[in-house]
């Protein structure tokens, strides 16, 4: 998941957004690949907030085996499952 992050961000020309999403609630393959591409781009990458009316969403884990994330994996979503969607994890980042 992390080479296919960072290869789809390589791709991604200045002012583009990459929406990266998981159909799953697993922390290592949501909050902390975000991280992890927030910590080695810097200023280059900025996530924008999301906003998805009408699905039951709780707010992204923030701190991962005794160690905080970066601030902005804060406004990351975590959707939770209903009868119609299944769990899964959203984050829009922008590249300047």
């Amino acid at each position: 998941q992390q080479k296919l992050l960072f290869a789809a961000w390589s791709a991604l020309k200045p002012g583009g957004v990459l929406v990266y999403s998981t159909c799953t609630m697993a922390p290592e393959e949501n909050e902390v690949r975000i991280d992890k591409l927030l910590n080695r781009l810097g200023d280059e990458a900025v996530v924008e907030d999301i906003t998805l009316d009408g699905l039951k969403h709780m707010k992204p884990i923030l701190e991962w085996k005794e160690r905080k994330l970066h601030r902005d994996v804060g406004k990351t979503l975590r959707i939770l499952p209903t009868k119609e969607v299944e769990g899964f994890y959203i984050a829009r980042i922008g590249k300047k």
